[in-house]
């Protein structure tokens, strides 16, 4: 979740929640374990948006990421750091006209959706894999910004900021509470933030 909601930040420019509620379970794995093997986590934001966060270590299901804006959907299908990103204007503003689209396999987004895959120049090709774990990117990354003085791509800055959202949602599942963040006092509360 640390990596899903430092994403969220990344592309809405948000610092941080307005609230967060948790809940889950041992479902699956019934070996002993305290946290949950499954859990959802819906964290609103203070522009106005949900994200809602879901685990389920006892099903393997194709990883997947979804934004769902008014103007159409940005997807990404993989693992953590896949590349695999489509875009399309599935489920925006022109659907609403009442009709639903026909689906069929593998589930595409309508052709007049116009869904295509993310290319950026210079970049590799998008794959749904994602770095491995003897990838050196991030550790490379950090080692150039201390010779160089200058800041690496995720900062102190962004470890709190999806801190905060980790720790609520842990709170919340283990409270069983609605909780909300007050950036004034930089505190996790049980009651809503006036503004």
């Amino acid at each position: 979740m640390s990596h899903g909601s430092d994403l969220v930040h990344l592309w809405t420019d948000e610092s941080y929640p307005e609230s967060v509620v948790a809940n889950g379970g041992v479902f699956a794995w019934k070996d002993g374990r305290e946290n949950p093997d499954t859990c959802v986590a819906v964290v609103t934001y203070p522009k106005g948006f949900l994200y809602t966060y879901k685990t389920v270590f006892g099903n393997s299901y194709r990883s997947f990421s979804r934004i769902q804006g008014r103007d159409g959907t940005i997807a990404n299908y993989g693992g953590e750091g896949a590349s695999l990103f489509t875009v399309s204007s599935e489920g925006g503003r022109s659907e609403y006209d009442g009709s639903v689209p026909e689906t069929s396999l593998p589930i595409n987004a309508p052709v007049g959706d116009h869904e295509e895959i993310v290319k950026v120049a210079g970049a590799e090709q998008p794959n749904s894999e994602g770095p491995g774990d003897d990838s050196v990117i991030h550790v490379t990354n950090w080692l150039k910004s201390m010779q160089s003085r200058v800041q690496p791509n995720a900062n102190v800055n962004h470890g709190f900021s999806h801190s905060i959202v980790i720790i609520m949602a842990a709170q919340s599942y283990w409270s069983g509470q609605k909780l909300y963040w007050d950036p004034r006092s930089e505190e996790i509360v049980d009651h809503p933030v006036s503004s």
